[in-house]
Formats: C-alpha cells, structure tokens, sequence
C-alpha cells in the first residue's frame, strides 16, 4: 500500500474532501433543478417549509452572485434534511 492510498480509505478516514465537494455540488444543482419546477410540481415533493421558501426567494434573486450564494444555503437545507446530523 503507497502512502498515497493511505489517505484515500474511506472506510477509516471518512470521505475525502474532494468527495464532499462533489456532492456538495451535486446538491446544489439538485437545488437548481427544482426551481425550474412548477409551483403545482413543487407541491408533489416531500419537501419542509423552510425549503420551500428558499426556493421561492431563490426564484426572486436576480443577481448571480447573490443566486449563487443563495443555492449554497438551499443545498444546505436539502444536505440537512436528508442527513439531520449533518
């Protein structure tokens, strides 16, 4: 085993950061897609409230700066509901 493989063990050292980003980023486009959605379709998931509010404010947001930090925080609610002790 080389020193390198060492540290890629999940199983002993949890993920890798880079493994976190990913999915980090995977959330957030998971976010990006439900704001295409309909208010009728967004209605069907089983979301909470308070992910749906920021979705609503996240529709409103024009500036991409701003849009871009506000999909981080709803990747963060989504990364919170389905890991509550994340």
């Amino acid at each position: 085993m080389t020193q390198h493989d060492q540290y890629d063990d999940e199983d002993e050292f949890g993920k890798s950061k880079s493994q976190l980003k990913r999915e980090m980023h995977a959330l957030q486009d998971l976010g990006k897609r439900m704001l295409d959605l309909s208010n009728d379709q967004l209605d069907t998931l089983p979301i909470s409230e308070t992910l749906r509010s920021a979705i609503e404010e996240s529709r409103r947001i024009r500036q991409n700066e701003a849009k871009r930090r506000h999909l981080q925080y709803v990747g963060k609610i989504i990364r919170q509901e389905d890991d509550p002790d994340a």
